[in-house]
């Protein structure tokens, strides 16, 4: 799949998932929410012979339904800012610039939650992330990885006003997926996030 087409297809998937809570909320069954967040990100990458870890900035959209009080679903879609380091290329002294891009983190949850004041919660995520992470080593050449790997994290959600929430999570979107060629990679992301309650 190209990149162009996965984008596509997550931006679809998305709209039709914001519309059928939309639809089922105004049936009286569910509160919708959606939000933006920002935060840091560590994209750790791994060969045989060598290892790279970077933690860049990162943002997300997310939309979700609350079912009640204590359980709710949520999909999100999510990029990086890209980051670099110095690698060695094989040659005594040399070494070359590399950097590794989280192009696309889209993400489906279960939300296990819990109101500890009608003003503040926390909350559960486990699901799966599709993402494609992108290494580009230069003039060596680039490489992808577009895979699934499960996700779980928390955090905790306090509200300044009926419909208006910031959220502060941690969340593990790959646990060293297999990427190839004895190659694992994973992405975690540490966020704050501003939250509108339909």
């Amino acid at each position: 799949m190209k990149w162009g087409g996965g984008v596509k297809c997550c931006f679809i998937m998305m709209g039709l998932i914001s519309l059928f809570f939309s639809t089922t909320a105004e049936a009286g069954h569910l509160r919708i929410y959606n939000g933006v967040g920002l935060g840091v990100f560590n994209l750790n990458y791994v060969e045989p012979l060598f290892k790279q870890k970077n933690q860049v900035l990162g943002t997300f959209v997310n939309v979700g339904a609350d079912f009640n009080d204590y359980i709710a679903l949520e999909a999100r879609l999510g990029t990086t800012v890209r980051g670099g380091s110095m690698q060695p290329i094989g040659v005594a002294g040399a070494s070359q610039p590399v950097t590794l891009h989280g192009k696309m983190l889209f993400s489906g949850f279960v939300k296990p939650q819990y109101p500890v004041r009608m003003d503040f919660h926390i909350y559960g995520l486990v699901g799966l992330t599709l993402a494609r992470l992108r290494r580009d080593a230069g003039a060596l050449g680039a490489s992808e990885a577009f895979k699934t790997g499960l996700s779980y994290g928390g955090g905790a959600e306090y509200f300044f006003s009926e419909h208006t929430g910031v959220t502060a999570e941690w969340v593990n979107y790959w646990g060293k997926v297999k990427t190839g060629g004895g190659t694992t990679a994973s992405i975690w992301g540490a966020t704050a996030a501003i939250v509108y309650h339909f």
